[in-house]
């Protein structure tokens, strides 16, 4: 479930999308209603939780809790590997590390910087491709997401302590390692397929460029 459900592309997105989604309404609220989006947040449901974000003062955040309210998730546009590109996933990496340093925990500047590479590179070829930051959602895992913690058990019967590995994840653990180190940069869901093609073609060059 933690392999296959939790880290697969459409919940990234989804939690992406929920964190920008807050992070545009509480930037909006007077004291008081911060009060009250607390008592939403850690007391309600998920469904009252959404519905509280659909009636934001943000229109970012009222339209993010819309598609979230009817599945309509962020696309994937450019997916990157760990396995793929070592050094270019080390150097986004250490990008996320110098926005998140200067309080951009969403990675806004990284989204700003990968639409206008988009924009650029489409410049004067007949495009159509025009994307702001806000069609851009960037999924960069913590450092040390990849790392497995221990889980302790005590067998029937014995008064010893010992690490438990679960079998699906011995002889695996590179692929792991790999999933959980993968950079996924998310397209807005009203740009049309054809055109999140075309920009995952491009991918291994856009983040070249950007970093």
């Amino acid at each position: 479930m933690f392999w296959v459900l939790y880290w697969h592309h459409a919940v990234r997105s989804a939690h992406a999308m929920l964190a920008h989604a807050c992070a545009s309404h509480f930037e909006n609220l007077d004291n008081d209603e911060k009060l009250c989006y607390n008592d939403v947040l850690y007391w309600g449901t998920m469904g009252e939780f959404i519905g509280h974000l659909q009636s934001s003062k943000s229109l970012r955040a009222r339209n993010l809790a819309n598609w979230l309210r009817i599945r309509r998730l962020f696309k994937r546009g450019i997916s990157l590997n760990y396995e793929d590109d070592k050094q270019l996933y080390g150097m986004l990496l250490k990008k996320k590390i110098e926005c998140e340093k200067k309080g951009d925990k969403l990675l806004l500047q990284l989204s700003s910087d990968i639409a206008e590479q988009i924009n650029q590179t489409n410049a004067g070829k007949g495009s159509t491709i025009r994307l702001s930051r806000d069609d851009i959602i960037v999924d960069i895992p913590r450092e040390d997401k990849d790392k497995l913690g221990k889980i302790y058990v005590v067998e029937k019967g014995a008064d010893v302590v010992t690490p438990y590995q679960s079998r699906g994840l011995i002889g695996n653990f590179d692929d792991w390692q790999n999933r959980v180190r993968t950079v996924r940069i998310f397209i807005d869901p009203r740009v049309d397929e054809a055109t999140r093609s075309k920009i995952a073609h491009q991918g291994r060059a856009i983040l070249e460029t950007i970093t």
